[in-house]
């Protein structure tokens, strides 16, 4: 038995597209971005420019990172202990001639 396109069914209500005007079940509306309800054809994806873009991290921290003992940094002189030499451990060393 076919039914009319204005015909009664419970619990499908009728609502009406906001852009097109035209009259759709409740149900097949969809709530745009815009806070519209309109049918699937006339309905309209978020632009993309809304949305804050998605950020990937680069790495990993490693836990319980340490630095590399045999990587001495720019500036520093190290003893034969692997302490750095600094200008007070110098001061009690005199210049030879």
């Amino acid at each position: 038995m076919l039914q009319a396109r204005d015909s009664y069914i419970a619990g499908r209500p009728w609502g009406i597209c906001d852009r097109c005007g035209f009259k759709y079940r409740h149900d097949t509306l969809r709530k745009e971005w815009s806070g519209a309800l309109v049918c699937s054809a006339d309905y309209d994806p978020p632009p993309r420019d809304m949305y804050p873009p998605r950020l990937t991290v680069e790495g990993a921290p490693i836990p319980d990172a340490r630095p590399d003992p045999t990587v001495v940094p720019f500036g520093f002189i190290i003893d034969e202990y692997g302490l750095p030499i600094t200008d007070e451990n110098l001061a009690g060393i005199e210049d030879a001639p």
